[in-house]
């Protein structure tokens, strides 16, 4: 990426939104094989593509490249699975394996693969046995993992505890998914519409009937794909860290999808308002995003000049502001440079 894009903001952004944008399709095909209804299908996607929190992992690519790529390839892994499932064609398998390694090798939340894997076999009846062969794949890799890294890899420390643990997967995970607005700034009339109208698109969906094996194979998706930054997990009013949602937020919208098709009638209005609810949000979470950026070129044009900046912050407003890279900041902004400095 940095040999292609270099310090071109916009390149770096048009790679991370294209990225994005074949997740979004990748979303629409897997919902289309896992709920077997084109409509859900193509509310889980819609959902998926605006979903507020998304922000952090789709237009930040200092850290939120990695999550974008190995979702890519998780959500390549499963449709390509399930299309084994029901072709029986070994190339199919070969294509959800080879995705599997490559997912394995992007991000640590790929490794819990072989158990959605083996969820999607229970949902479609099919032997669980058929998510061993993912299951070696994992192993191995992780065993190569260990050995390029020389050790697991990862955090250092876990601080993670038990209570901890709960409080963030049958919490305060569902509530940020639910509500996923950055409550730093103040909330403009429109996000405040927005609000109103999906806390009432919301309460609509306690009307629908889904399926339960539905039901419980997207809350699955949403909490094992989850569980592997758990530590990061406590997300605040701010939605710091919630890149870590991105990919269990596909989850998330395939269940939001199956219930609003699943609503026995106004499914198009309780879709529409979760819609409205989104963009609003979205909305007024980017604006914060903008208003920090400009702050943090601001600042480091300022040390350009040669004005003495002691501290700067290392989070602003829950968008990730100095927390590394200050120096090369400075320097970016300078008249004249003797050198391109290299990414860290």
């Amino acid at each position: 990426m940095h040999a292609w894009a270099g310090e071109s903001a916009f390149r770096w952004h048009a790679a991370d939104l294209a990225v994005h944008l074949i997740n979004c399709a990748l979303v629409y095909f897997v919902a289309l094989e896992l709920l077997a209804n084109r409509a859900k299908a193509a509310w889980s996607a819609a959902l998926f593509g605006i979903f507020p929190a998304s922000p952090e992992a789709v237009s930040w690519p200092a850290g939120g490249h990695d999550t974008l790529i190995a979702t890519l390839f998780v959500l390549a892994t499963t449709w390509f699975y399930v299309l084994w499932l029901e072709r029986k064609k070994p190339a199919w398998l070969a294509a959800s394996l080879i995705a599997c390694a490559l997912a394995l090798g992007s991000k640590e939340i790929a490794f819990v693969l072989p158990l959605m894997i083996a969820a999607i076999a229970w949902h479609r009846r099919e032997r669980v046995q058929s998510a061993i062969p993912f299951a070696a794949l994992a192993v191995a890799m992780f065993a190569y993992r260990w050995w390029i890294l020389k050790g697991a890899g990862g955090y250092g420390l876990v601080h993670a505890t038990v209570l901890g643990s709960a409080k963030a997967l049958a919490a305060r995970l569902w509530t940020v998914l639910t509500f996923p607005l950055n409550w730093s700034g103040s909330v403009g009339p429109w996000a405040t519409v927005g609000l109103a109208i999906g806390v009432l698109g919301c309460a609509t969906l306690t009307f629908s009937r889904p399926r339960g094996r539905d039901v419980a194979l997207c809350a699955l998706w949403t909490l094992l794909f989850a569980a592997p930054a758990i530590q990061m997990l406590l997300i605040g009013p701010d939605l710091l860290n919630a890149r870590h949602l991105y990919l269990p937020a596909a989850g998330f919208a395939m269940l939001l999808g199956g219930a609003i098709e699943d609503m026995p009638k106004y499914h198009w209005a309780a879709g529409a308002a979760l819609l409205v609810f989104y963009a609003a949000t979205l909305e007024h979470n980017l604006a914060i995003r903008a208003r920090v950026s400009e702050t943090v070129r601001a600042t480091c044009r300022a040390a350009a000049r040669g004005d003495k900046i002691s501290n700067p912050p290392a989070i602003v407003d829950g968008v990730w502001a100095f927390a590394n890279g200050f120096d090369v900041c400075v320097d970016m902004q300078q008249p004249t440079r003797t050198a391109q400095p290299q990414p860290d």
